[in-house]
């Protein structure tokens, strides 16, 4: 992703819907399940006025959910 526009998280930490665009351009939105790494949500929010170029995206460490393309059950959360 080269810009997170919008961070939204439940009051326990458990979820947080994510907004932003991808490095192609295209707008995104997801529900990242955090599965205990409730530092991410802040991690996210310290990042989000930073957009990043195609050449240095930003990655999120996760995986798809059956039930659905647009939740991902994340397993980690860092900068780079």
């Amino acid at each position: 992703m080269t810009e997170f526009t919008s961070v939204e998280t439940a009051p326990d930490k458990s979820y947080s819907m994510i907004r932003g665009v991808t490095i192609t351009g295209r707008e995104f939105s997801i529900e990242a399940r955090w599965g205990g790494l409730t530092s991410c949500p802040d991690f996210l929010e310290k990042w989000k006025a930073t957009r990043r170029g195609a050449a240095e995206p930003y990655y999120i460490a996760g995986s798809l959910k059956a039930e659905s393309p647009m939740v991902v059950r994340m397993s980690s959360c860092m900068h780079r």
